[in-house]
């Protein structure tokens, strides 16, 4: 799953999750990522941290809080880079950490990292 607010930061990893095999599906906001979390199983979320409706910190601690559920791995996408933010993703539950703007080669290798079996190929 993306969790992405910025349209155009959508399509691009969209894009890059095609050219390499996979499909996902997205949330606009956190609200909804925790709405759509419940309801299916996600093996691995791409959480952008900056959200207006609820940033990818809270989001992710909220997932962290629900019961019952096959909780996934939470990569962190910011343009944040300090080690204070990376500091605070990895405390609010999230599993790794990506730069934006976001590289295909890294996106691959996080794949990867987190087995390439989280997603259904196409």
């Amino acid at each position: 799953m993306i969790v992405e607010d910025d349209e155009i930061n959508r399509k691009v990893i969209l894009k890059f999750l095609l050219k390499l095999g996979y499909d996902s599906d997205f949330a606009e906001g956190g609200y909804q990522a925790i709405k759509m979390i419940q309801s299916s199983n996600y093996h691995l979320v791409f959480m952008d941290v900056q959200m207006p409706d609820l940033n990818g910190i809270l989001t992710t601690k909220e997932i962290r809080k629900l019961q019952n559920l096959m909780q996934p791995y939470i990569i962190a996408l910011t343009a944040n880079v300090l080690v204070e933010d990376k500091d605070a993703c990895i405390e609010a539950g999230m599993n790794d950490f990506m730069n934006k703007p976001l590289l295909f080669s890294e996106l691959q290798s996080m794949i990867k990292k987190w087995g390439e079996k989280i997603f259904y190929a196409k």
